[in-house]
């Protein structure tokens, strides 16, 4: 998945819990990085390190059930500009129909609008309609429960262009099917996209569960219009993996999804997510947006780099707790990278990664620090290059 880094070997299976890579900065300067995770458990309201240690992951793994959809992105990026927080778990209702979710993290902020589920359907008017929510229990916190997915309505009457091509293909390294211009290029695996309302043939769909509370939907903002009106339309709400093939991701990395040239920004952009660069059709992308792509949390959960301490808050989305609180860990490691004819190179160690599950209260920590290189190392000679990780 990134072309700029040279790692070990092994790194398509399970590493250790540290390793060093070699790569790029934003600026263009080699550098190599040393990566070191750490998985903490809760035990007696204190995060303690956990006997199980969770190994490194050399590649990214799609979500089995949802193909679209990231089970979990690979820990051997060598820079990520930010810090990605993850919440693999649920929204907990106890039998609410609607409610907030929402995760803070020092004075980041991330709300989500649940609802149980629904359809959108015909009314006898012969006009949209939402069905009410049922009571939720737990809904999880996955983009295959927020807003996109495929129009299926709109691809069964027009059909997917992109399969006319499947004669002249082989293998399965391309998807036809995932090309579909009626798959919301912001999220690919949820629920609720729709182009047009057609009363005669239109049968009920499910509608997300979860949403921006500032872009709920209704019945009169559903429909999309046009393949290339999508910009218009709301984004997800989750708080797992953000995949590769997904808007803005996909345009960091120089793959701009067909839009409407008559719009002429979008809500990432607006809210300071994404550089303004990447609005044009044309946009190929550069080593800075590339790395910014390398970032796969949700966008208001892609933070400054933590460093440790910072306070954290979860509401609605643990099996016990209305509100759960807590500190990441303080202990940070000392991480020094090969420095050459026998040197190590001391660095500022940042968190590339939180993950955290509040189901079984566990959370790993991944993190990395940087030092300038002399040139590209190749993964055998990486295996023979020395490097230090210390936890005090």
């Amino acid at each position: 998945m990134n072309p700029n880094a040279s790692q070990p070997e092994s790194s398509t299976d399970e590493l250790p819990v540290a390793t060093q890579v070699s790569g790029r900065a934003s600026n263009g300067d080699f550098i190599l990085s040393v990566l070191a995770k750490r998985t903490y458990r809760m035990v007696d309201n204190r995060w303690e390190v956990d006997e199980e240690q969770e190994p490194l992951f050399g590649d990214p793994l799609a979500n089995a059930d949802h193909p679209a959809l990231m089970q979990r992105d690979t820990d051997l990026h060598p820079q990520k500009e930010k810090t990605d927080v993850i919440i693999k778990g649920h929204a907990y209702g106890n039998g609410r129909t609607t409610f907030l979710a929402g995760v803070a993290v020092a004075e980041h902020r991330m709300m989500i609008h649940v609802s149980g589920d629904r359809m959108v359907d015909r009314s006898p008017a012969d006009r949209l309609c939402f069905s009410p929510p049922q009571p939720v229990d737990k809904i999880p916190l996955c983009y295959s429960h927020a807003y996109g997915g495929v129009d299926a309505v709109s691809e069964k009457k027009y059909g997917n262009p992109f399969l006319e091509l499947a004669d002249q293909y082989r293998g399965d390294e391309i998807d036809l099917a995932a090309a579909s211009p009626f798959r919301y290029p912001r999220n690919g695996g949820g629920m609720g996209y729709l182009m047009e309302f057609d009363p005669a043939s239109f049968d009920p769909i499910p509608l997300p569960n979860l949403e921006n509370p500032s872009q709920l939907l209704t019945p009169e903002t559903l429909l999309y219009g046009d393949v290339d009106q999508w910009p218009l339309m709301p984004l997800p709400a989750a708080t797992d993996w953000l995949d590769y093939g997904a808007f803005p991701r996909n345009a960091l990395m120089g793959f701009v999804p067909l839009f409407d040239p008559q719009i002429t920004t979008v809500l990432e952009i607006q809210a300071g997510y994404v550089p303004a660069e990447i609005w044009h059709e044309d946009f190929t992308g550069n080593p800075a947006t590339y790395i910014a792509g390398l970032n796969g949390a949700s966008l208001p959960l892609q933070l400054p780099h933590l460093t440790g301490g910072e306070p954290l808050m979860l509401r609605n989305i643990h099996p016990q707790f209305e509100q759960w609180g807590f500190n990441l860990p303080g202990e940070v490691p000392t991480l020094r990278t090969d420095g050459r004819q026998g040197k190590l190179n001391d660095t500022r160690p940042v968190i590339h990664t939180v993950v955290i599950d509040p189901d079984t209260q566990r959370m790993t920590i991944l993190w990395r620090g940087s030092a300038k290189a002399l040139r590209p190392y190749l993964p055998d000679e990486l295996e023979r290059m020395p490097f230090e990780v210390i936890w005090d």
